[in-house]
């Protein structure tokens, strides 16, 4: 995945969005031999990835949907399984001790990491037991009260009542609002189903186009991705 880095708007949508899109990724790899930066000529490696926040959010956004299948980490040689690093994964869900460029950027993670523990509560990966022990484990830390509030036992009460679809990362499978859209991506019109998903609500993204709940499927114009 790559980041525009030319276009500061498109560049903002793409960072915002890092959560949703790291999540329904069949394969999540970190790439992350030593190299230096072409701009600072600081050292890069797995240690300065693992301790940025936006590194450690697409990561937790990933795990929480599609627990730790076919999640790698490649440091120049070969690949090694994420779930081999028991402390890396840790760090993974602790992303507000990360690095920030921005501190404003934790505020507006809140909802996002929100949406996340919603879809960890709900999953049925064979690795979801294990996520949400380390979670509670840790919560203090994850969910710190000056960001959160009581936004998080809120969630845990109301969970139950939430609709939205099981999103699992298995096999071949696509998630289910990846199936629905037509193979013809220059299509004119696609058909959203009733009822937007928690990640769509929760992620804070939203399709832009109007929404009817009352009347079901209903055929719209191109969806374009917003930040809200």
């Amino acid at each position: 995945m790559s980041i525009p880095q030319r276009n500061s708007v498109l560049k903002g949508l793409s960072i915002a969005s890092l959560g949703v899109y790291a999540s329904v990724c069949k394969f999540f790899v970190v790439v992350a031999p030593d190299a230096k930066h072409s701009a600072t000529k600081k050292k890069c490696d797995a240690d300065t990835y693992q301790r940025r926040g936006w590194c450690r959010l697409e990561q937790w956004a990933r795990i929480a949907v599609g627990g730790f299948t076919q999640m790698y980490i490649w440091l120049g040689s070969e690949l090694e399984p994420l779930e081999n690093r028991p402390k890396w994964y840790t760090d993974s869900i602790h992303v507000f001790q990360g690095e920030f460029t921005d501190t404003n950027d934790k505020a507006a993670l809140v909802d996002t990491v929100c949406g996340v523990w919603a879809h960890a509560l709900r999953s049925k990966t064979k690795d979801s037991e294990m996520l949400v022990e380390l979670v509670r484990k840790n919560r203090a830390n994850i969910f710190p009260t000056e960001y959160f509030s009581d936004l998080v036992d809120i969630l845990e009460k109301e969970i139950d009542a939430l609709e939205f679809e099981d999103l699992i990362v298995k096999n071949d499978s696509l998630p289910p609002e990846l199936m629905m859209l037509p193979a013809n991506t220059n299509a004119q019109s696609k058909t959203v189903k009733k009822g937007l998903s928690l990640r769509e609500v929760v992620s804070g993204v939203v399709a832009a186009h109007e929404y009817d709940a009352g009347k079901g499927s209903k055929e719209l114009g191109p969806l374009t991705p917003l930040v809200v």
